[in-house]
C-alpha cells in the first residue's frame, strides 16, 4: 500500500490507504482510506478516514478534517474542515472552518472564526477574525476588517480597518471605516468617500462619489 509512518501509532489503523507519509504521535491515528497525505505532527489528521491530498504541518493541524486538497500549516489549522482546496497557514488560521472552500488563510487567527462561506483571501495576523460566515472576501493587513461578523465581495487593504456594514465595500489605507453596504473608504481614519450605485441604464453600474458637497459618477461597468 505504500504507505510511511513514523511516531507511536502513526497511521495505526492502516485499512485501504496508500500514498501516504505521515510523522508523529498519532498523527493519522484513524486514516482507513484517505490516500495521498504528507503529514508532520502529533495528532495530525488524527480523526480523518478518508482525507486525501493534503499537506498538514503541525500539531492537531486537520484534526477532525475530512476535505481534499488542502494545505495546513500551523497548530489546529483547519482543525475540523469538510470543504477542500484551502490554503491555510498560521497558529488558528480557520481554525473554526466546517464547510468552507477555495479559501486562503495566511497569519496567525486569520479567519478564526469562520464557519460557512467560500473563496475568502486572509492575508495577515488577525484578519477577518470574527468572520462566521460570508463569501469571496479580501483582506490584507495586520487585523484587517476583524469586526467584521457577516459579509460577502468586501476588499480591504491596510491594517486596523473596520467594516460596521455586511456587503460590497471597498477600504483601502490603515484605519479606513465604511459604516454601509456598497461603500468606499479612503486613507486612514477615513471616512467614506463614495456609494455604488446601480445605474437606471440596463444593468450598468456606477459610483457615486460626493466629495465637499459635489457630487460625480464614474462608470465602472
Amino acid at each position: 500500500l505504500y504507505n510511511t509512518a513514523f511516531g507511536f501509532y502513526s497511521q495505526n489503523l492502516g485499512g485501504n490507504s496508500t500514498g501516504n507519509t505521515s510523522v508523529g504521535f498519532r498523527a493519522m491515528l484513524y486514516n482507513i482510506d484517505g490516500s495521498n497525505n504528507a503529514v508532520l505532527g502529533a495528532t495530525a489528521l488524527y480523526n480523518s478516514e478518508y482525507a486525501s491530498h493534503n499537506v498538514s504541518i503541525g500539531v492537531l493541524s486537520m484534526f477532525n478534517a475530512e476535505s481534499d486538497y488542502n494545505v495546513a500549516i500551523g497548530f489546529q489549522n483547519l482543525y475540523e474542515n469538510y470543504g477542500g482546496y484551502n490554503v491555510s497557514v498560521g497558529a488558528y488560521s480557520l481554525r473554526n472552518s466546517t464547510t468552507s472552500a477555495n479559501s486562503v488563510s495566511i497569519g496567525a487567527n486569520s479567519l478564526r472564526t469562520l464557519v460557512t462561506g467560500n473563496s475568502n483571501t486572509s492575508i495577515g495576523a488577525g484578519c477577518l477574525y470574527n468572520l462566521s460566515s460570508g463569501d469571496n472576501n479580501v483582506s490584507v493587513g495586520l487585523s484587517g476588517i476583524s469586526n467584521l461578523v457577516s459579509g460577502s465581495n468586501n476588499t480591504s487593504i491596510g491594517a486596523n480597518t473596520k467594516h460596521y456594514a455586511n456587503n460590497a465595500c471597498i477600504l483601502i489605507g490603515a484605519n479606513a471605516e465604511v459604516f454601509s453596504d456598497n461603500e468606499i473608504a479612503i486613507g486612514s481614519t477615513s471616512y467614506p468617500v463614495g456609494t455604488i450605485s446601480s445605474n437606471s441604464g440596463a444593468g450598468s453600474k456606477k459610483w457615486q462619489v460626493t466629495i465637499n458637497g459635489t457630487t460625480q459618477y464614474i462608470l465602472l461597468q
